[in-house]
C-alpha cells in the first residue's frame, strides 16, 4: 500500500513529466485525468495560446476565431452537423477562496470560475453584477463584463 505523508504539490510540468515543489521529477501517468494529450507546456500549444491572448481574451461578441474553431470541430468529428457557442446571462454572487461564484439568470444554477480564468476583470466585479458567460457544450470558455 502506498501512503503519502502530505499532499503532492506540483511546481510545473513539461511533456509527460511534473516537477514537485521539493524538486522531484516524476513521470505523470495521470496527465491531469486526460486533457493533456500533448503533454504539459507543449511549445506549439503555448505559442498558440499566447498569440490568441495578445488579440484579447474575451469580447462578449462573436469572433472569426470562434467560426474557425467550429469548422475544426466539424472537420474532426464528421457526424457533427452544428456547433453552437452560446452566451448566457449570469449574475456575480460572491468570491470564495480562489473562485468566483456566478448564478445562471435563467435556471438559477450556480457555477464556480477560477480567478485565473476571469483574469484582471475580477477586480471590477460587484455583488449582483450581470455578466455574459460564453459557453461551449455547456462549459465556460469566456466571460464579458458590461
Amino acid at each position: 500500500m502506498v501512503e503519502l505523508d502530505e499532499p503532492l504539490f506540483v511546481r510545473r510540468g513539461e511533456g509527460a513529466y511534473i516537477e514537485t515543489e521539493d524538486g522531484r521529477l516524476l513521470l505523470d501517468w495521470v496527465m491531469s485525468w486526460g486533457p493533456l494529450l500533448l503533454g504539459y507546456a507543449d511549445p506549439e500549444t503555448v505559442e498558440a495560446v499566447r498569440e490568441a491572448a495578445l488579440l484579447g481574451t474575451t469580447f462578449g461578441a462573436a469572433t472569426e476565431l470562434e467560426v474557425e474553431l467550429a469548422a475544426e470541430i466539424v472537420d474532426a468529428v464528421p457526424s457533427v452537423e452544428k456547433v453552437r457557442l452560446d452566451t448566457k446571462d449570469f449574475q456575480f454572487l460572491f468570491t470564495s477562496d480562489d473562485a468566483l461564484i456566478f448564478m445562471d439568470m435563467e435556471n438559477f444554477d450556480q457555477i464556480e470560475l477560477q480567478k485565473d480564468f476571469v483574469g484582471d476583470q475580477a477586480q471590477f466585479l460587484t455583488d449582483g453584477m450581470k455578466v455574459l458567460v460564453q459557453l461551449y457544450e455547456g462549459k465556460p470558455i469566456g466571460i464579458a463584463l458590461p
